[in-house]
């Protein structure tokens, strides 16, 4: 069997695949480790890592007691008026979300001048 036996849409495809594979490789940069200030010219940036925020909202509640706090139940018939301070927490609110920060593992710099088909990218 020769090429030509093959149909024309098997050959067509085989093309096409070969093409992408082509272009493919020239899309490839090499990296190589960033050092700052080492290269001048250019972009530095970071790659994203998402991160989960937590907003706790709490209300802090002090309790100091007066110098006639021992009398309340006597004298105002208040009872259980505490005789010694306390501090307590209550947590009234809680949010969390994600956020997009920079990856301090991921920095890159694209040197300036040079288009994306080329080695511009430094790690």
């Amino acid at each position: 069997m020769t090429y030509t036996d093959y149909p024309l849409k098997m050959r067509l495809s085989s093309f096409i695949l070969a093409c992408s594979v082509s272009l493919c490789a020239l899309a490839q940069t090499q990296v190589s480790e960033f050092n700052p200030g080492v290269v001048a010219d250019g972009v530095n940036y970071a790659l994203p890592r998402t991160c989960i925020v937590a907003d706790v909202s709490a209300v802090k509640i002090v309790y100091t007691p007066g110098e006639f706090a021992k009398y309340a139940d006597r004298y105002l018939h208040i009872g259980g008026v505490g005789q010694e301070a306390a501090t307590t927490w209550s947590v009234t609110d809680v949010k969390v979300h994600q956020e997009g920060m920079p990856d301090s593992t991921k920095y890159y710099h694209k040197i300036e001048g040079q288009d994306d088909s080329s080695n511009g990218y430094a790690h």
